[in-house]
């Protein structure tokens, strides 16, 4: 399996290379920009086919690479990068949220709120192409408004019932009881009846859905 930690790293030149194929005018900037992020898609590719458990990468925290390798996908139209991206979907999480279950107490927020900007883009990605929406499964295709709603609700569970005055939706990088404050104490997390300072690490991830 990919480390952990080198997933991050993927990630976060992943989708810089992408946002200079997509807003650098230089046009072999551009080009070898592409040419770099397309060589990292056919890594992940090839690496994730040879998973026999996909919920061992599901275990790991790799940022918004769903999102980033859908993004892949749509400006080449390549479908390794497609395949590649629903590795990292975590259907069982997004189909959970598309019933409107409130199950984040206790999961990791910067790790749960990309999976969401990821089902997210999955779902704008296959719709807004004609050519790519039709090249689908029937299973594919009843599946995305469960990608989308997934993401509605998520972002309205969280903004009602885990989000604080400051904003910020978290403690210690995790989301906690619904419609509880709550607060460390040495290693303790414990519900409060007053207002703290709760910390918002994930808050500019989480405001780009």
């Amino acid at each position: 399996m990919i480390p952990c930690r080198s997933i991050i790293t993927f990630i976060k030149v992943l989708a810089g290379l992408i946002d200079v194929t997509k807003n650098v005018d230089d046009q072999e900037i551009k080009e070898t920009a592409l040419s770099v992020a397309e060589g990292f898609g056919e890594y992940l590719n090839n690496r994730l086919s040879k998973l026999t458990d996909k919920s061992k990468m599901l275990r790991t925290e790799y940022g918004g690479m769903n999102e980033a390798l859908y993004e892949l996908y749509n400006i080449t139209g390549n479908d390794h990068y497609k395949t590649a991206a629903q590795y990292f979907d975590e259907t069982d999480l997004f189909t959970k949220l598309a019933n409107n279950q409130d199950v984040l107490n206790g999961l990791h927020a910067n790790t749960t709120i990309p999976k969401l900007t990821g089902a997210l883009k999955r779902y704008t990605v296959l719709t807004e192409k004609e050519d790519y929406y039709n090249s689908l499964s029937d299973s594919e295709k009843s599946s995305l408004e469960m990608y989308l709603k997934a993401a509605e609700n998520f972002w309205q569970i969280t903004v009602d019932h885990h989000t604080y005055s400051n904003r910020g939706n978290s403690q210690s990088e995790h989301f906690h009881e619904a419609d509880k404050r709550v607060v460390r104490v040495g290693t303790m997390i414990l519900p409060v009846q007053t207002v703290v300072i709760i910390e918002s690490d994930s808050v500019e991830t989480w405001l780009r859905i």
